[in-house]
């Protein structure tokens, strides 16, 4: 029996000696406040931004921005639309002419631009053998569905001038305006297919955004030639079709959604994957803030999650932030004076406004050290921990401790360098291992049953 209470004794002393009441501090090693990536697309930025004094919360912002401008409802836009009126023109299908399925197409694509871009002015021509104004660019949707009428009222002609056409939609265009398009469907080989394509260039080349719709040609080479593939167009971009169905879908879908890039300049399909290190998630616990751009996935078997979004115009900004804090219950002595990357790296992935895949990979990563707070002498201990390689001089080591007010922390400008001065405002994290108040509950519980077991003992030892 004695053994047994020498070995309860000794279970017991071992067990407070691994209670942790000590209450430790994390500083700040880099805030990450000057790293990016930066290209003519993005600018993608990862820092801690905040610390929350009561919460004892690390707060850590994801921006990405799109660097592009976005000139829609900010800058004019004159657009062109020119519809062949030849007479292949008349072919039928579906008991609807290929004219009258361009007439439809083409008033809902006034009805659907004039609806959603401020600054437009609009005209229309056609064009056979000879080509024709019938509608001057003008800022009134009315006028513009009054030339698209027209068009479908007036008789066929003959020949194909397209070069004609392009050269006379050209000239209509105002020389102040920065932003001009346009809109060519035709079903008929070129009269002129060298002068048709010289045409296209000079066109580009003046920058002037072409929209071309080639009705009826699709298996064509000789078209080709002059328009180019979809793949690899003369100039701005060509669709052909064989079908006049599809006539609808190309005008109010495809080549309404090219304006609209053309003047927003959008990224899409953006895919920000965050990878922690192992140790973060074994002591950390991480929180999500509320989401106001796109989705978030939860953590997975990669030690990552993936921050999605759909799309970005020119000049918006996104931003997500998340909470990492010590967990309950784990033994931080483990980590303590260990400098910890909050992350490893973070993959940025998106689409350009022409749908070009993009990877970039941000490596530096916001870092931090947890430590003991109390020397064996009882004083504070806030001796400085810098980041980077130890050969740098005070000068080029960032080091902040992670408190500041929130004043402070939101412009990184005002982020103070080293100095080897401690600083006087180093706060208290929640008690690590387990909280002083628990342990001490546990050690009076603990006693307690001690001393009952050893008075029962005594009392059963006075009854004998």
């Amino acid at each position: 029996m004695k053994k047994i209470r020498i070995l309860f004794v000794f279970v017991l002393c071992i067990f407070m000696l691994n209670i942790n009441t000590y209450a430790s501090v994390i500083q700040t090693v880099n805030s990450n406040s000057n790293s990016s990536i930066i290209n003519n697309d993005i600018k993608f930025t990862k820092k801690i931004v905040n610390y929350n004094t009561e919460t004892k919360e690390i707060e850590i912002e994801l921006s990405i921005k799109n660097m592009n401008k976005n000139k829609k409802d900010k800058e004019d836009i004159e657009i062109i639309t020119v519809l062949d009126d030849s007479g292949s023109m008349a072919t039928v299908e579906n008991n609807e002419t290929r004219k009258t399925t361009t007439y439809i197409a083409a008033t809902k694509f006034v009805d659907l631009i004039y609806d959603n871009i401020s600054k437009l002015k609009l005209g229309v021509m056609k064009f056979s053998k000879k080509v024709e104004l019938i509608a001057s660019l003008t800022s009134s949707k009315q006028e513009a569905l009054n030339g698209v009428d027209s068009y479908y009222s007036s008789t066929f002609g003959g020949d194909t001038c397209t070069h004609d056409a392009l050269n006379s939609a050209k000239a209509q265009f105002s020389a102040n305006c920065k932003n001009k398009v346009i809109i060519l469907v035709t079903d008929g080989f070129p009269n002129s297919p060298n002068e048709t394509k010289s045409a296209l260039m000079n066109l580009s080349k003046n920058g002037i955004f072409v929209l071309s719709l080639i009705v009826g040609q699709e298996d064509n080479s000789d078209i080709q030639n002059v328009f180019g593939t979809e793949e690899n167009p003369t100039a701005g971009k060509v669709y052909y079709i064989n079908k006049n169905s599809e006539i609808d879908n190309i005008f109010n879908k495809f080549m309404y959604q090219e304006i609209i890039n053309y003047m927003e300049h959008p990224i899409s399909n953006i895919r920000i994957e965050d990878v922690f290190p192992k140790t973060i998630l074994d002591y950390f616990d991480i929180e999500y803030e509320n989401i106001k751009n796109g989705s978030i996935t939860d953590i997975g078997d990669e030690n990552s999650f993936t921050w999605t979004i759909d799309k970005l115009t020119g000049e918006e900004t996104a931003t997500f932030k998340y909470k990492i804090k010590v967990k309950d219950n784990v033994n931080i002595t483990e980590i303590l004076d260990t400098e910890l990357k909050t992350n490893e790296k973070v993959i940025v992935k998106y689409d350009d406004k022409d749908g070009e895949e993009h990877k970039k990979i941000l490596d530096e990563n916001p870092s931090i050290v947890v430590k003991k707070d109390k020397n064996d002498d009882g004083k504070d201990d806030i001796t400085n921990i810098s980041g980077g390689s130890n050969d740098k001089s005070d000068e080029e080591k960032e080091f902040v401790i992670v408190d500041f007010t929130p004043e402070e922390i939101k412009n990184p400008n005002s982020i103070k360098k080293p100095t080897t001065k401690p600083s006087a405002y180093t706060e208290r994290l929640p008690q690590t291992g387990l909280p002083s108040t628990t342990a001490i509950f546990i050690l009076i519980g603990i006693s307690t049953i001690v001393m009952l077991f050893f008075g029962i003992k005594l009392k059963m030892s006075n009854k004998k």
